[in-house]
């Protein structure tokens, strides 16, 4: 893409004679341009055409990212959403043939703590030595038995679909 012209022996020299660290971006003089026998404005004003043309693609790729990362989050919101619908609408139930496998994890129950654990009672306490934690093995035995307690609960996790 050429946004202005610049004259071709000036182009030709910065095209082949100069050479770029991709990383760093540091520019590496070739003494062809130093040779080319123009007035000094003239080659100036050139090179900064040249500037100008790889600015007005830098500007283009940056559209073009964009546009691919907008594309990105639209593509990963819809298997979102398909995933959200399968996981209602078929959950239990396991789909395969010669080119998707559909399968639905049960996901354990996540216990929650919702009070400080100096309010938990000590049959639901596990003592390493200097640390004092919930055992949520036994409180989440506990719950699941059908007993409640105001300083935990047990959440159901979402459901998860895997498609391969």
């Amino acid at each position: 893409m050429k946004l202005y012209e610049i004259e071709s022996k000036i182009q030709e020299v910065i095209e082949q004679g100069f050479s770029v660290d991709e990383e760093t971006g540091e520019l590496f003089e070739s003494s062809d341009l130093e040779a080319l026998e123009i007035d000094k404005a003239k080659k100036c004003l050139n090179i900064g055409r040249f500037v100008k043309n790889l600015l007005g693609e830098l500007s283009m790729v940056e559209i073009e990212r964009k546009a691919l990362q907008a594309r990105e989050k639209s593509l990963k919101n819809k298997v979102d959403s398909l995933k959200s619908y399968l996981e209602v609408y078929a959950y239990d139930q396991s789909f395969l043939d010669g080119t998707v496998k559909i399968k639905f994890a049960k996901q354990a129950d996540e216990l929650v703590i919702k009070k400080d654990l100096s309010e938990i009672p000590d049959l639901f306490i596990r003592i390493k030595p200097e640390v004092r934690e919930v055992n949520k093995i036994e409180l989440k035995k506990f719950l699941k038995d059908g007993n409640s307690v105001e300083y935990a609960e047990l959440v159901e996790r979402q459901k998860k679909v895997t498609i391969k």
